[in-house]
């Protein structure tokens, strides 16, 4: 018996307020991550490493720039200037 492989999922690109939003549903509105990645046809597993950054981060956004973190990064090369 020969097991066929699923094709590859397309790569998506999605949009920094798109992430955030996402993190947000599963952080603050406390949505399982399950549910999310389901509704939203994302990978369990992106959805959940997403989430862990922004906890880790303390920010409740998605890893990476983010607005606040992008402003604090413009206030430090002010100051130092």
């Amino acid at each position: 018996m020969v097991e066929e492989k699923k094709p590859r999922r397309p790569r998506r690109s999605d949009t920094d307020e798109f992430k955030v939003g996402v993190v947000r549903l599963v952080v603050e509105e406390r949505k399982p991550v399950s549910q999310v990645a389901r509704d939203l046809d994302l990978t369990l597993s992106a959805l959940r490493t997403r989430v862990d950054q922004a906890q880790a981060g303390g920010q409740g956004q998605a890893g990476g720039a983010d607005e606040c973190g992008a402003a604090s990064a413009h206030e430090a090369a002010q100051a130092g200037a």
